[in-house]
């Protein structure tokens, strides 16, 4: 007995609409662990210390301003040279699943991009669990003004322990006698989720018609 060819198309449509079905695209659902609202450093250190306890490290002997507003991501740090400062969450957080980090932060000036001026810059960060630390560089070319994210994979960290993150601002390219002006917007975490593709639903929809229109025709020897 030999099976019509519409049958046979059928059946590989809906086989094929199968196999597609199984592969998906990744996306992420985002959980904010710092807003840096009403928001201040457990600690600060180097150029970032405004109390002026820690010595002016290669600096022009700049005054840094740290500003905390009342609105998200209104945390201004206003420097020059090397600066730092950590942040001790009240409880351990826990995001299991999570698969990357991404902090966001806005330059509010370009003073060191002038002709000739270089914009390489270095806004790293750390995350720490209960054992250690985790350094997540961000050390890119930022051509001015404007809101950047530097999004980097978990690492080693335990993201259901994590216990304190530091900041850190090497100026790098700007040098270390021109001033700088960051905000810091949000610091999150990323878990994937998979989701179908559109194109998937499609194709398993068209196999499976096919097969069932297939089914429907009566059978030849």
């Amino acid at each position: 007995m030999k099976l019509k060819p519409n049958w046979i198309t059928g059946a590989c449509m809906a086989a094929c609409g199968v196999m597609v079905a199984n592969s998906a695209q990744a996306q992420f659902t985002s959980t904010t662990i710092c807003n840096f609202q009403n928001f201040n450093l457990s600690a600060v250190y180097a150029n970032w210390d405004v109390s002026g306890s820690q010595p002016i490290s290669g600096g022009s002997g700049y005054t840094p301003t740290i500003t905390s507003g009342t609105t998200p991501g209104s945390y201004e740090i206003q420097a020059e040279a090397y600066g730092s400062g950590a942040f001790n969450f009240a409880s351990a957080l826990n995001v299991a699943g999570a698969t990357e980090v991404a902090l966001t932060f806005t330059l509010n000036s370009d003073m060191a991009i002038t002709p000739g001026g270089n914009d390489f810059l270095g806004p790293n960060f750390d995350l720490s669990d209960g054992t250690h630390q985790v350094q997540y560089s961000g050390y890119a070319h930022y051509p001015g003004t404007g809101t950047y994210t530097i999004t980097a994979a978990i690492g080693s960290l335990d993201v259901t322990d994590i216990t304190a993150f530091n900041l850190e601002m090497d100026p790098a390219g700007y040098g270390y006698t021109t001033p700088y002006d960051i905000t810091y917007n949000s610091l999150a975490l990323l878990t994937p989720t998979a989701v179908p593709e559109p194109t998937t639903v499609t194709l398993g929809a068209i196999g499976l018609a096919g097969l069932i229109i297939a089914r429907r025709r009566p059978k030849a020897c």
